[in-house]
């Protein structure tokens, strides 16, 4: 020190910044990323279900390419800067200071783990893990190893659901049979067994537009059933079949599917389930309930976030959704809310302008249409993440004689969803929209020991007998 103390002796400070492997998202949808000591802190024991014995939150750096970050309940995290050789770097510079300074990191990731000083790229971490409500916008920025996504579901009520993961199956839906809750340890591989069922709580699905088989009877339950061993069950025509469980069932990126879940003893009336599962294959338990046929699917692919283009698109091919060829069960891909708007504004050569989903506060299936929102408040134009919608064909008309007009067709096409239509938060629920009906509105309700399915029916007094896809909509009864 006696010899280098000034710079003009060669002395140089170097800063050194110790960033923790677990960081929580504590800044508000607009708040930057790589804000130092401003909108992340350490991780507590209580937020990662005591992964980490850290108490207290902590302020602290922004993450590194080895940090597994969470992002709480109900948040919001938006990404908005461009990548820049496939990652973004992290720079800053000072008041009045035309030049940018960028941290650096070290890396021990190079080849033989050698030792390097690599530039610090934001949005670049190890893994993910989403609590129920989370949103990430512009998921396509993010650099990353693995996510996690956790959600909550009341039981007996129906949900529309899709999986925001890739190789995600029937069989992964299951919790722990004390309580219902998966507060095991974060960033931790869940198998089956160890306390968790898809018995109790029993997990449950529908098919639409499908028939289905099952196995009635336990015999010889260490064995597929033969042919003479399944019961097969008609679907009614573009309607749902019965609940049946098959953990081999894929639920694909933009797929769409229906689920339910009883629980004996549910804590909090909700049962919360953690995706991924580190689970290879499924040999299906039999119970005395509609059971799978299938007992082994091999996953292939790490279960992450879609494969989206570098601008967040992508792009769905309607036929591998279920669909009866004029509507399709579709799912959100993003972990961001869809803007049902721009999403059909930009499809409107293959869809209707229309689009139906399930409002699960009031129990009841809601159809948003460009006049006039049919439904209570879910309506305000937005679909959640990890939510299913149906849309419907573009030209399609029941009241013909033919369900195709001339130079029309009932092939799936392919729809495209992208970044650009994605919004962190919907907009505030607001009333339904109206208009003068001089006519009556007539409700159709069925109901049966497991729920309740109602329609409303308004006669426009601009209406006529005819279907006109811009003012009518078909009524998808469950």
């Amino acid at each position: 020190n006696s010899l280098l103390t000034n710079e003009c002796d060669g002395l140089i400070s170097l800063p050194v910044k110790i960033v923790p492997e677990y960081l929580t998202w504590k800044g508000k949808a607009t708040d930057l990323w790589q804000s130092d000591m401003e909108n992340w802190t350490i991780s507590t024991s209580g937020e990662l279900y005591n992964k980490v014995s850290n108490t207290a939150e902590t302020p602290s750096y922004s993450p590194l390419y080895f940090t597994r970050i969470t992002i709480p309940a109900g948040k919001e995290l938006q990404l908005n800067i461009p990548k820049y050789d496939g990652r973004v770097l992290k720079s800053w510079a000072s008041e009045g200071d035309d030049n940018f300074r960028y941290d650096m990191a070290v890396n021990n990731t190079g080849t033989d783990k050698a030792i390097e000083v690599v530039p610090y790229y934001i949005n670049d971490i190890e893994q993910i893990y989403f609590k129920p409500g989370a949103t990430l916008l512009n998921q396509h920025l993010l650099t990353y190893d693995k996510a996690w996504v956790e959600f909550e579901m009341t039981p007996g009520d129906d949900y529309w659901m899709a999986s925001p993961l890739k190789e995600v199956y029937a069989g992964d839906m299951y919790a722990p049979t004390d309580g219902g809750q998966q507060n095991t340890e974060a960033f931790t591989d869940i198998t089956y067994g160890s306390g968790n069922s898809r018995w109790n709580p029993a997990f449950y699905q529908k098919a639409w537009n499908k028939d289905i088989q099952y196995a009635a009877s336990d015999a010889n339950k260490d064995r597929v059933p033969d042919d003479s061993e399944i019961t097969s069950v008609e679907v009614v025509p573009s309607n749902w079949s019965i609940e049946y469980n098959d953990a081999t069932v894929s639920y694909a990126i933009g797929k769409g599917f229906y689920s339910r879940v009883e629980m004996t003893g549910a804590t909090d009336n909700t049962v919360k389930v953690r995706l991924p599962k580190a689970d290879n294959d499924y040999k299906y338990e039999y119970s005395p309930t509609t059971r799978a046929l299938h007992d082994i699917t091999d996953k292939t692919e790490q279960p992450n976030l879609a494969d989206l283009d570098a601008d967040g698109s992508m792009s769905l091919d309607l036929s591998t959704v279920d669909n009866d060829g004029n509507h399709f069960l579709v799912g959100n891909p993003y972990m961001a809310y869809l803007n049902m708007s721009e999403f059909l504004k930009a499809n409107s050569s293959v869809l209707a302008e229309k689009y139906w989903t399930i409002d699960v506060k009031e129990g009841t299936v809601s159809v948003g249409t460009p006049d006039v929102a049919w439904g209570k408040g879910a309506n305000s134009g937005y679909v959640a993440p990890m939510q299913a919608f149906f849309v419907e064909r573009a030209g399609y008309n029941p009241s013909a004689t033919t369900t195709k007009a001339d130079g029309e067709t009932t092939e799936a096409k392919k729809v495209t969803f992208k970044a650009s239509m994605t919004v962190a938060a919907a907009t505030a629920e607001t009333d339904t929209k109206s208009f003068s009906a001089v006519n009556p509105i007539l409700t159709l309700t069925a109901t049966s020991k497991q729920g309740q399915s109602r329609a409303a029916i308004v006669q426009r007094s601009d209406a006529s007998n005819q279907y006109e896809s811009d003012k009518d909509a078909v009524t998808l009864l469950d």
